[in-house]
């Protein structure tokens, strides 16, 4: 595993603030979707708590929270963060589009500009690690290892939430997430030489 180099902090650290500021954003739409009342916010919570198709969501975020190394928790997020954001802001994006619900692609624009603009730190991170002089070999294995182990859970959460958008909007949501999760772990095998 890598040290932690002060941008790495930085950066994690700005993106968390982004995470939170997010959560403020989707509270505000949700208020705003109720005249300003926050009505809605309490059946969503409901939703969030016993909902079966988001449990391996919540499952999937309380792994995390309690993972000892930071830099494994941080790839499981990444591996969340890469089926989640593009099922909730490209994929449905485009169904929304087609379906006239023009206000959520403004929300999506938004979101998917904030993902495409973290990911250059990610990238930029994996790549450092990957290209170590001294443990790129070591960290590949060690990355790896921890997709492999923790993708099944990360897509199955990711699975849950298309189900749901299945339900209203029969997009292919499910085909979207079990074909991006398939180029995910590909993506963190160990090739062979």
């Amino acid at each position: 595993s890598s040290s932690i180099t002060s941008a790495t902090v930085r950066a994690a650290a700005y993106a968390a603030f982004d995470r939170i500021g997010t959560a403020q954003l989707l509270s505000r739409a949700g208020i705003a979707l109720d005249g300003g009342t926050d009505a809605l916010l309490g059946p969503a919570k409901s939703q969030w708590m016993e909902n079966p198709d988001l449990q391996p969501l919540r499952k999937y975020t309380e792994l995390l929270l309690v993972e000892q190394d930071w830099a494994i928790a941080h790839l499981g997020l990444d591996l969340a963060d890469q089926l989640l954001y593009g099922l909730l802001y490209s994929h449905l994006d485009e169904a929304a589009l087609m379906g006239g619900a023009g206000a959520y692609s403004l929300m999506a624009q938004h979101l998917s500009g904030w993902f495409t603009d973290h990911r250059r730190w990610v990238d930029a991170l994996n790549k450092a690690w990957l290209n170590d002089a001294e443990h790129g070999e070591a960290n590949r294995a060690a990355m790896a290892e921890a997709a492999a182990r923790l993708l099944p859970a990360a897509t199955e959460a990711a699975l849950g939430v298309a189900r749901i958008a299945d339900s209203h909007l029969s997009c292919g949501a499910v085909d979207y997430v079990t074909a991006r999760a398939a180029e995910l772990a590909d993506t963190f095998a160990v090739k062979e030489s």
